[in-house]
């Protein structure tokens, strides 16, 4: 409540309001938007900015992680679209409640203390995310910690309620304007056949588009030709395996990138067309035992450069020779890791190719021995050239003459190995429609019910213009 007294005081000074003469609490219950039945207080209005901040100040930490130019929002802005939306929101929660849909049967007032109790408990875990407790902490303390976090931050049962309890109404209303929208047949095959036409001209355009649109999870309607279905048994190596790997690939993408420096400076000083290559061979780089795989060190670099140099020129050759030395040594790791890797997951390897190849079904097979339960490693289709595999990957599939054949062991460098099944070829050509009935028209009917919601509440917000009241004194123009 002190931050957000504080906030409350500036837009009093900033309004030319007297608020040393205000009472702070009567503020705060001041009605700065109603529409019939259905009021926001100041309080809410606040609350609401609050959290369009909170949101932009998110948004823009994304965006900032990838580059992206930020959404600048200013105090009046983040006020007009709190007052718009708090508006527009009245506007439904009033014809809910003129149409009797404010009026919840018991099994709907079920429904929505499930919904609140379900986002108190959502509210507590994050709380409870964000503590630091001692380690002697009982479940009580923590129980009481979590309470505390949640009142400080204003989160109560009875606010969550009333939430919920609109969400809950204006998705009766919008089901409710909506409930005579539908699909004709005309409509999805036409919806059909234009969307079988664009992916045609897409996917004869860049065949590879189709396995690309298949790994997004997304369902095509139209395959080019040449594409071919498979399924895998993928045999994972062991966690410590691939940490391990994975601690030496950073050593070594750290010793490539301080080897590309050395480089850039050494060339800097000696000029382009220097042969580093021959003086950095010149330079005996003696390196410490290895003991640490991820924390090899040089024990000594000795020059004997058949030309005399400048002392830092001399002295960016030996740094280079230093970086190389190092970016070699790390190579080295990480090639007997990955076969030490191979070598660790062999033998599972084999015995599941014996047992295949002794006649048992690729499903019993495959349930034994696969790792990769959400089948996310591998691709289920591939076509000549399909660059969204591994090349040993793809060259291993499309060497598989038949349907029903399947690979040895196709290693995923140090990180696991595949068997794969040729299951068989993708018909060129549209999918039957029925297959994807369903799901387009459960599509279509979303985006018909969005527009035809949004026309219907345009006609409600013009009948109840003359009905929106919103405190400008208050709120500012």
């Amino acid at each position: 409540m002190k931050k957000l007294a504080l906030l409350a005081l500036a837009i009093l000074l900033a309004l030319g309001l007297s608020g040393c003469a205000q009472d702070e609490a009567k503020l705060m219950e001041s009605v700065a938007i109603r529409v019939g039945s259905i009021s926001y207080t100041y309080a809410d209005v606040l609350s609401a900015e609050n959290a369009n901040r909170a949101y932009y100040d998110q948004l823009n930490q994304l965006y900032a992680m990838y580059g992206i130019t930020g959404v600048a929002m200013t105090d009046e802005e983040i006020r007009n679209e709190v007052v718009n939306n708090l508006s527009t929101q009245a506007v439904v929660l009033d014809k809910a409640h003129q149409m009797g849909l404010t009026e919840l049967t018991e099994d709907e007032q079920r429904e929505l203390s499930r919904r609140t109790t379900a986002t108190m408990k959502e509210y507590r875990a994050s709380a409870e995310a964000g503590l630091t407790l001692p380690e002697d902490a009982t479940a009580q303390d923590r129980e009481a910690a979590i309470d505390a976090a949640l009142l400080e931050a204003g989160v109560t049962r009875e606010k969550v309620y009333r939430s919920e309890w609109e969400a809950y109404i204006i998705e009766k209303a919008q089901n409710w304007a909506v409930s005579d929208v539908t699909v004709s047949e005309a409509e999805f095959l036409a919806a059909f056949n234009e969307r079988v036409e664009s992916e045609k001209a897409t996917m004869d355009a860049d065949v590879t588009q189709y396995g690309l649109t298949i790994l997004n999870g997304e369902t095509p309607l139209y395959a080019p030709a040449g594409y071919r279905e498979l399924d895998w048994i993928y045999i994972a190596a062991s966690e410590d395996a691939v940490e391990q790997l994975y601690s030496i690939e950073d050593a070594l993408d750290a010793a490539v990138t301080d080897a590309d420096n050395c480089e850039e400076t050494a060339r800097g000083l000696l000029g382009d067309e220097a042969d580093l290559d021959a003086l950095v061979a010149q330079v005996d780089v003696t390196l410490s035992e290895v003991t640490d795989t991820v924390g090899i060190t040089v024990q000594e670099a000795v020059a004997a450069f058949d030309t005399e140099l400048a002392e830092d020129a001399a002295a960016a050759v030996i740094a280079l020779a230093k970086a190389c030395a190092l970016e070699a040594a790390y190579q080295q790791q990480l090639d007997l890791a990955v076969e030490a890797s191979k070598a660790a997951i062999a033998p599972e390897v084999e015995e599941a190719l014996r047992r295949l190849e002794n006649g048992e079904s690729w499903d019993l097979v495959q349930e034994h021995y696969n790792d990769d339960t959400e089948m996310y490693s591998g691709s289920p289709v591939v076509c000549a050239d399909f660059p969204y595999v591994t090349e040993d990957y793809l060259n291993a599939s499309m060497a598989l003459t038949a349907p029903g054949q399947w690979t040895q062991g196709v290693y995923d460098d140090g990180y696991g190995c595949y068997i794969i099944l040729y299951t068989g070829d993708v018909a060129q050509g549209a999918v039957d429609a029925e297959t994807v009935r369903e799901a387009m028209t459960a599509e279509l009917l979303a985006t018909r019910q969005e527009e035809s919601f949004s026309q219907t509440l345009n006609l409600w917000i013009e009948a109840a213009n003359y009905r929106i009241y919103i405190n400008y004194d208050l709120l500012g123009n």
